[in-house]
């Protein structure tokens, strides 16, 4: 929506209310409001350009809509100056102060520029020192952070044990060794990859817990806890029992307790121990890819694998047997060669096992015998 002076003709056919609105969607508004607003942000209030005066006074002295009064608003991108106009419609102009600014590499003596245009080159290398503390910046005078460093130097991994060339805007790196410096309990030895900082204290200083955590301790870091006596009670492997030893050290096992399962096919139950599984003693009837031969896999689930008998038919050349494995269907054709001469036997052709009596002499150019 948007605003138009009352003292300005409509261009549309929409009325004007008591608030000075158009009522109409279907309207033009005067040229000189040049904002358009989206539905959710339409205003409510009738404001002058600045937006400091509300229902501003028409004045055949001033700008339509305008209050008259300095802008003041802030200028755009934020230099810390405000606007000098009057009252105006549409955007601020750019900032028109004078400012005494240096060149971006702040090499060159300062110079009297336009605020909104106080960004300058002078053309010399910028010298900047980069974040490798090393190289200096190749780059001529330019704006913003220098660009990383591309050149190459001796960087130490993070544990300081290794030395490798590396790009100097990347000199964290790590060597993939254990870092091996002694701790503070000067007992033990960090046992963390290659890592930066100092390292974190003993693993066995303050509070410790027995193997099965329901005891708390503390002990020098060089004495190992001792197991409580208490049931260690941890949940097994299979989720339903819990380990009836006394608190030990390592895995709990595997749990031993009967219950009664059902076998895979699902056709048997029988108590047996919960860490095993159940598998009865019924062969699958099935038939397998081939359709010739009974899966007979016990407690077979119904995913029968495929057949492994050797199939053994005799091939159409009425000679060999099939050496595939069993399938359905045709076999393929025998593979093998056989040669086929003349009547003197100097010339001959190959030819498919089984087409040697149906296939032509081949026809010889040498002299009778």
């Amino acid at each position: 929506m948007r605003i138009t002076s009352l003292t300005e003709p409509v261009l549309a056919t929409g009325k004007i209310s008591s608030t000075g609105w158009l009522n109409s969607s279907h309207y033009e508004a005067s040229p000189k409001c040049r904002s358009d607003y989206e539905p959710s942000k339409q205003p409510f209030k009738y404001l002058c350009f600045c937006g400091k005066i509300e229902n501003p006074v028409y004045d055949n002295w001033r700008v339509p809509h305008s209050c008259g009064k300095s802008c003041d608003k802030k200028l755009k991108p934020n230099c810390g100056h405000t606007c000098c106009l009057l009252c105006h419609p549409g955007p601020c102009p750019p900032c028109p102060k004078t400012i005494f600014v240096s060149c971006c590499c702040s090499k060159s003596e300062k110079v009297s520029r336009r605020c909104s245009s106080k960004e300058w080159f002078c053309g010399e290398i910028c010298g900047k020192l980069l974040s490798c503390n090393i190289h200096y910046c190749e780059v001529p005078c330019h704006a913003g952070p220098c660009p990383p460093c591309s050149r190459q130097s001796e960087q130490k991994c993070q544990c300081g044990s290794d030395v490798s060339l590396r790009p100097c805007y990347n000199p964290a790196w790590q060597c993939g060794k254990i870092c091996s410096k002694l701790l503070d309990c000067e007992k033990h030895y960090c046992e963390i990859i290659c890592h930066k900082g100092p390292c974190q204290g003993c693993p066995n200083a303050g509070p410790r817990l027995c193997p099965c955590g329901k005891k708390s301790v503390v002990l020098p870091c060089t004495d190992n806890v001792q197991p409580c006596g208490d049931t260690c009670n941890k949940l097994l492997e299979c989720e339903l029992h819990n380990c009836g030893q006394r608190c030990h050290y390592g895995s709990c096992g595997k749990c031993l307790q009967m219950r009664v399962m059902r076998c895979k096919c699902g056709q048997r139950e029988k108590s047996v121990p919960c860490c095993k599984e159940f598998l009865c003693d019924i062969k699958c009837k099935k038939r397998r890819d081939c359709g010739r031969h009974n899966c007979n896999r016990k407690c077979c689930i119904g995913n029968c694998p495929p057949c492994e008998v050797l199939c053994g038919r005799t091939l159409n050349c009425g000679q060999h047997k099939c050496t595939s494995l069993c399938h359905p269907g045709p076999c393929y054709p025998c593979r093998d060669i056989v040669d086929v001469t003349c009547n003197c036997g100097s010339t001959k052709i190959s030819v498919p096992c089984g087409r040697k009596k149906s296939a032509v002499p081949p026809r010889c150019t040498f002299d009778c015998k």
